[in-house]
């Protein structure tokens, strides 16, 4: 018994952040993420999957129109489980995506 509200609470928590990969066509651009600078793409960094967390995401490239995107959230299943014996994990099912591709649309002469 002791062994598995270990293993429940292990899968529970494995679910709290996701790895994920942010990249433009053309590389290089600006990133922010909550209007924080996060570096340039492609990046590659962990969010939370924490419920109630949005990522609003900007991305600029000089040459190109700047991009505003929030990220969708997709249900992860180690928290949804766990969720089912420990109500605490349910604050944690829903995070970003692991990858995400943004192409980049190229300002034409003359426009601002």
């Amino acid at each position: 018994m002791k062994k598995m509200i270990v293993v429940l609470l292990i899968v529970s928590l494995v679910g709290c952040t996701t790895l994920t990969t942010i990249q433009t066509d053309p590389s290089g651009a600006k990133l922010y993420i909550n209007d924080e600078p996060k570096g340039t793409t492609p990046y590659v960094g962990e969010l939370s999957n924490f419920v109630f967390n949005t990522y609003n995401i900007r991305i600029e490239l000089d040459g190109y129109f700047p991009l505003y995107v929030r990220l969708q959230k997709e249900a992860k299943a180690g928290p949804i489980v766990g969720g089912f014996f420990l109500f605490i994990p349910w604050l944690w099912v829903a995070g970003p995506r692991p990858a995400y591709y943004f192409p980049l649309a190229k300002k034409s002469a003359g426009v601002e």
